[in-house]
């Protein structure tokens, strides 16, 4: 096997029709253009272990008539009730030959692949799915020790959605378009030319934003904009001089400052071509019986219609899914709601619910917020334009909060977020999440200044936007510090350059 391309964590799941299936088949059908001897499956190409999901893999991969060998992932371990059934799908037990696939599902190397090692052939190539600095110290010195003997020519694995390359040690950023940073997803593809090993990262070209048309690029940069997060006033004359047509403000800052002063920025900012206003209210909860923040919501909606906004973001309200699913209960939340919105509808002014998240090491029962599904946001959006009797009410993506929203992030993952919720968007919040180590939580607001970050990638975003997956809606980077234009400059610039690799 002298040209063989690798994929990895794919990250599909049970579902056929997101973005990133499209990835997975375009990297198969780039595979059979390119003729190659086979292909490596380096793991997590599920994103819970679905049964359904891995059948489909094997049968595509099957399809192409291409000789393919694989190793399974965490993230195929994630259903343990799926496990049986799945896992035929996602490890191959004959090895290609010249190939060695081990285990490390598990973040270490299992027993049966450790006794394996001691007998490898010089010039094998081992593709795990965690790299090496997952496992424990003997593993890794062990590794070493066959790479600088040359019984391991290649050693390649996934994992961190990263390109990397030490010596004779790879890593790949994979076909995940949520996550794939660094560049589109792509499949990774190794020659050995006169006993060197070459490499040759292919990305996907339908995942590159960078490869649409100026209008295409122009469309998407009209509906891109920012939140003024603390600095509301300083904000404003920044996207006057960029002329950047959409804009946020919070209540909580705008109504700290002088109303002549916020009126004069926003005349100047739309007098420099902007176009759409938004204000981002608070949030209320539901209590014992009681409506708590109610009194702050409508000041927020009356300053809202004050400074003239075109529409309005409003978070979720905090009520479980226990006291929502009594019918006398929402009845009464029906109709305080009705109560307070309706200015709003009398205005014209355009409602968004923001998705919630799960708050860190909140049990996932009947006591959690509602609103953390794609399902339970769509159900809130029909409710309330029953209740209202108004059709202008949609939701607001908050990207951040469906990518860190555990433990449904995996299950619910963002590409399928866009498959799910699409249709009823009417707005989106844009910044990326961070986190330092694996035992503490994810946060977010923080920089988002490229198209393919971590921990969010905008590839699928981009992907599901120019398919007509996602409505063409205002999208607002919400971004702390003050960021928020440097962020919108960055993606300007980066969009806009057409000198990539």
């Amino acid at each position: 096997m002298k040209r063989f391309g690798v994929i990895a964590d794919c990250h599909l799941p049970v579902e056929a029709d997101t973005v990133k299936e499209k990835v997975f088949d375009w990297a198969l059908a780039e595979a059979v253009r390119l003729k190659l001897d086979c292909i490596i499956g380096a793991g997590d190409l599920t994103s819970c272990g679905s049964s359904a999901a891995a059948e489909r893999i094997w049968q595509k991969l099957k399809a192409t008539g291409i000789p393919f060998a694989l190793t399974p992932g965490n993230a195929d371990l994630r259903d343990s009730s799926e496990k049986k059934k799945a896992m035929p799908f996602l490890k191959t037990y004959d090895e290609l030959p010249g190939f060695f696939l081990p285990d490390s599902s598990s973040r270490g190397l299992v027993f049966i692949d450790k006794a394996k090692l001691s007998n490898l052939p010089a010039g094998t190539v081992v593709v795990t799915h965690c790299p090496p600095e997952c496992f424990s110290p003997g593993e890794r010195q062990e590794l070493q020790q066959l790479l600088n003997e040359n019984r391991i020519a290649l050693l390649i694995a996934g994992h961190f959605h990263i390109d990397r390359e030490n010596g004779n040690e790879h890593l790949i950023r994979g076909l995940d378009p949520d996550k794939a940073a660094g560049g589109a997803p792509a499949l990774t593809v190794f020659e050995e030319i006169n006993g060197v090993w070459k490499r040759q990262t292919i990305p996907c070209p339908a995942a590159d934003p960078r490869n649409w048309s100026e209008e295409q690029k122009n469309g998407f940069l009209r509906n891109l904009g920012v939140s003024g997060m603390s600095a509301p006033l300083e904000c404003l004359e920044q996207a006057a001089a960029r002329q950047i047509g959409i804009f946020e403000f919070r209540f909580n800052e705008a109504n700290d400052c002088s109303r002549n002063r916020l009126q004069q920025g926003i005349r100047n900012w739309r007098e420099n071509g902007g176009h759409t206003l938004s204000a981002s209210l608070p949030v209320c909860t539901w209590r014992d019986g009681e409506l708590f923040g109610g009194g702050r919501m409508r000041r927020a909606i009356a300053l809202a219609l004050e400074m003239e906004c075109d529409c309005v973001r409003i978070r979720m309200p905090e009520i479980s899914l226990k006291d929502l699913a009594s019918k006398a209960i929402r009845e009464r939340f029906a109709e305080l709601c009705r109560e307070m919105f309706l200015p709003l509808k009398q205005a014209h002014c355009r409602i968004a619910f923001d998705n919630a998240r799960m708050p860190y090491r909140r049990w996932a029962d009947e006591n959690r917020p509602f609103g953390c599904l794609p399902t339970e946001c769509i159900q809130w959006c029909d409710f309330m334009r029953r209740v209202l009797d108004w059709q202008d009410i949609g939701i607001q993506l908050d990207i951040g909060n469906a990518r860190n929203n555990p433990p449904f992030s995996n299950r619910f993952t963002l590409s399928q977020w866009y498959r799910s919720t699409g249709k009823y968007c009417c707005g989106y919040t844009l910044h990326q999440v961070v986190r330092e180590n694996l035992n503490e939580p994810m946060r977010g607001n923080f920089p988002l200044n490229s198209l393919f970050g971590r921990l969010i990638s905008l590839s699928s975003f981009c992907m599901a936007w120019d398919e007509g997956t996602l409505n063409h809606a205002p999208m607002i980077l919400e971004i702390k510090d003050q960021q928020g234009i440097t962020c919108y400059d960055a993606l300007k610039s980066a969009l806009l350059n057409r000198h990539f690799s």
